[in-house]
């Protein structure tokens, strides 16, 4: 801290004033931080921000205002290098910050990531109505400086009730705008997953639909669901009426994170509700039930899709046949397949590789070429509404194993060694007992056929080895005979 020396101002500041010179320590120095003008703009808007909170909400606390103010700094350079022995310290031309000081005890409110202090209601609210009074635009958080209390220091107005603010975070739609503390549209999503709304958030309101509905997206997409789920029953319970976005974002959450009985309880609140539905609600439920193989609990939310009119998409269907086809179900799996034709749809490549590997294991060729015009909506005798009759399980043709099957399953004709594929049973012959007995039956030891060619190539690499280090020995011997001679 200095003084200005003179008897003109510095930069705008008077004669006398102590101010605070701010620069980058070498370590980030080195790192590439630097001091810019974006610094000074995150300032200024924060400024304002603070400005129209002020004159809008006119916070108080016992009788008294309640301002915020941010301290604005100024950008200066310097006219040599400052070094520490041999450690640069300030270098020629390097932009640096002077401000005004905040005196009294300095505190760490907030963070730019989500973390609080959780002393004090109003900077958590205050960063929190920024983010909605600009439509999502800004988030001014990382609030840190000095909160006056009765007694203390007081403003050039004579109030010890304020929070002075200094070096704010501006998270913005996109990184970095604001500097390197500014994380962008991802980084208010963090922010919001660890926010926690207090009574000052209540009392100016909020908690509306918008506002619930950017921390319920936010904690969904960063992956914590159960805060998710919190504040979507938080929401319910203060009697904001939730729409398809707040119920999506949680049913998908906690679909992506396999938590199937929660996901299916959401849709089902949300239908309860009377809440618009759309392909995205079921196919997250679908999907989920799906990758865990209870191809029973899929169907029932496909038909349940169906019934309330909602044109189910290639992964509402996909998600089922895949399922079918990874039990082995694939009588099933055709069923699905044709409504998924008379619905007009085609399989992607996915479903197509899915169900034709499992025709591959299976070496069932008449049902490959089936399934294949199928899916590509060749076949003639495919109708609008065919006359489908849903196959009852366990199917008669079941495959074990489609995990590995041939990359073969591309073409649109079966492999011509099919016959290699299928499972081969011990030969059996039969026998009459010495005595006239009944038959009985003798099963051949299965004759495992060995390759012996890979065995025959280690052999011959093995040997080569060893020659090669007898002629190296040898070689080795004469070459130092040589230099001794």
């Amino acid at each position: 801290m200095a003084k200005v020396k003179g008897t003109g101002d510095f930069y705008g500041f008077n004669p006398g004033e102590k101010l605070v010179l701010k620069f980058i320590k070498t370590k980030k120095y080195n790192s590439g931080v630097r001091i810019t003008e974006k610094d000074v703009a995150a300032q200024k808007l924060a400024q304002q921000y603070a400005k129209a909170f002020n004159e809008k909400h006119r916070p108080v606390r016992g009788k008294e205002p309640l301002d915020l103010f941010f301290r604005i700094g100024t950008l200066i350079s310097s006219s040599k290098d400052q070094l520490d022995g041999t450690v640069r310290k300030i270098l020629e031309d390097e932009l640096m910050m002077v401000e005004i000081p905040i005196y009294g005890e300095f505190k760490k409110f907030n963070s730019n990531t989500g973390w609080s202090s959780g002393e004090g209601n109003l900077p958590g609210a205050f960063s929190r109505w920024t983010w909605v009074e600009s439509n999502g635009k800004h988030l001014i958080c990382d609030l840190q400086g000095h909160r006056g209390l009765p007694g203390g220091i007081k403003t050039t107005d004579g109030s010890s009730n304020y929070y002075a603010f200094s070096d704010p975070a501006v998270l913005s739609k996109v990184s970095g705008s604001y500097g390197p503390a500014d994380l962008g549209e991802e980084g208010q999503k963090t922010w919001f997953s660890h926010h926690v709304c207090n009574d000052f958030c209540k009392s100016l309101g909020l908690e509306g639909k918008v506002s619930y509905n950017s921390v319920i997206n936010a904690c969904a997409q960063t992956g914590y669901v159960e805060r998710a789920e919190m504040w979507l029953g938080r929401m319910l319970e203060a009697g904001v009426q939730a729409n398809e976005v707040s119920y999506n974002s949680v049913i998908n959450a906690c679909a992506q994170k396999g938590r199937v009985s929660r996901a299916e309880m959401w849709l089902e609140k949300m239908l309860a509700a009377g809440v618009k539905t759309d392909a995205f609600s079921y196919n997250s439920v679908i999907n989920a039930c799906a990758q865990r193989r209870d191809i029973e609990r899929a169907e029932t939310w496909l038909e349940k899709m169906l019934s309330e009119g909602i044109q189910a998409d290639e992964v509402s269907y996909s998600s089922v046949i895949k399922a079918c086809v990874q039990k082995g179900e694939l009588d099933l799996a055709g069923y699905w397949l044709e409504r998924m034709a008379a619905a007009g749809l085609q399989a992607n490549e996915v479903t197509y590789n899915t169900v034709a590997g499992a025709c591959l294991a299976a070496g069932d060729k008449d049902r490959l070429e089936r399934w294949r015009k199928l899916m590509r909506l060749e076949e003639n005798t495919v109708l609008k509404d065919p006359p489908l009759l849903k196959p009852s399980r366990p199917s008669s043709c079941t495959t074990k194993s489609l995990d590995d099957v041939d990359q073969d399953i591309l073409s649109d004709a079966l492999p011509k060694r099919v016959e290699e594929t299928r499972r081969r049973r011990p030969a059996t012959e039969s026998r009459k007992k010495e005595d006239g007995g009944a038959a009985v039956r003798k099963h051949r030891p299965t004759q495992v056929s060995v390759d012996r060619s890979n065995t025959w190539m280690w052999a011959r690499l093995l040997i080569m080895l060893v020659v090669l280090q007898l002629i190296l020995a040898v070689w080795s011997d004469y070459a130092v005979q040589s230099a001794k001679s």
